[in-house]
């Protein structure tokens, strides 16, 4: 299981274009609109979320950038019909927890409300929400766990990292300064 962790670390850096561990930079995630509860959701859900990705440059330059918005928004006013199919960010909203479903991007593929230079094009590309435009049920079910498979990538990288903090800061509070 560790070996299956490091190997998903070392292939998110690949991705990433960093080779080496990258020195992480704290931003100020808990400030953009994306973390807050959005109140009672309801049928204007949509509308909701094109406010809070406005807001929101996770959403607004990586997720679903202006290029996908337009098609994106079509799509959600008149939902699928065969296989019911939703948009994960859109949803995740609906529940509370889109703050979780972007920390990731915040964390590893931002810095100062754009996209880091060194992430390479095709893994952004790969992060926008654009699977539900495909046409056939079958194709759109396939996107669908491509795009879950980039986002589940980058959740399991920051929760290994936060373990790794909780130990850390652990095995201070037990040994102080190494005197152990």
């Amino acid at each position: 299981m560790v070996r299956d962790a490091c190997r998903l670390i070392s292939e998110t850096d690949l991705a990433l274009g960093t080779h080496k561990k990258a020195k992480l930079v704290e931003h100020s995630v808990e400030d953009c609109s994306c973390s807050k509860r959005q109140g009672r959701v309801g049928e204007g859900s949509l509308e909701l979320f094109a406010a809070v990705r406005s807001r929101c440059p996770a959403l607004h330059r990586i997720f679903v950038p202006d290029d996908v918005w337009p098609d994106f928004q079509q799509w959600h006013r008149q939902p699928d019909t065969v296989a019911h199919h939703r948009s994960i960010l859109l949803l995740a909203m609906e529940r509370g927890h889109l703050g979780r479903v972007t920390t990731a991007v915040h964390r590893y593929l931002m810095t100062a409300g754009l996209a880091r230079p060194d992430v390479r094009q095709p893994y952004l590309l790969d992060l926008r929400e654009r699977w539900m435009l495909y046409s056939d049920p079958i194709e759109r079910h396939q996107k669908a766990r491509m795009f879950s498979g980039r986002l589940v990538e980058l959740q399991c990288a920051e929760w290994l990292e936060l373990q790794d903090l909780n130990l850390i800061q652990r095995s201070q509070i037990l040994c102080p300064m190494n005197s152990c």
